[in-house]
């Protein structure tokens, strides 16, 4: 993990500490394939896997992501939590139940909304700064 990081942040620098910068990603992307792999075969097994529907089906773990971040696992049990929390809500109401596709509307509304605050947050540092 740490030759992973460090071959992300700086390949020259890690190469120049031992560490292989290409074997680095290589098993990199390795680990996320088959991560990816055993996803959609337990995900075939629990659902009905089709590609029209896989989109909508990994619109919450993206949206868990984007608000806990990459970085800290804190942070993705917190967005997995306000994810759980958004798509729970919806059974509560009977006028938003009966309409198609509501949970994952109000997730899309919940990740542009993160997204726009982040986004407002690194701009107004950056311009307003003079940085």
């Amino acid at each position: 993990g740490l030759a992973m990081r460090g071959a992300a942040d700086n390949r020259r620098a890690a190469s120049l500490m031992g560490v292989d910068p290409d074997l680095a990603t290589s098993g990199a992307w390795l680990i996320g394939g088959a991560t990816a792999a055993i996803a959609g075969i337990l995900l075939a097994a629990v659902t009905n896997l089709n590609p029209l529907t896989l989109s909508l089906q990994a619109i919450p773990a993206f949206v868990a992501a984007l608000i806990g971040g990459l970085g800290s696992t804190y942070g993705a049990l917190f967005g997995a939590f306000a994810v759980g929390a958004v798509t729970g809500l919806v059974p509560a109401f009977p006028s938003l139940q009966q309409r198609q596709g509501m949970q994952q509307l109000l997730l899309g509304v919940l990740a542009m909304a993160v997204m726009a605050a982040r986004g407002e947050r690194y701009v107004s540092s950056d311009v307003r700064t003079g940085l």
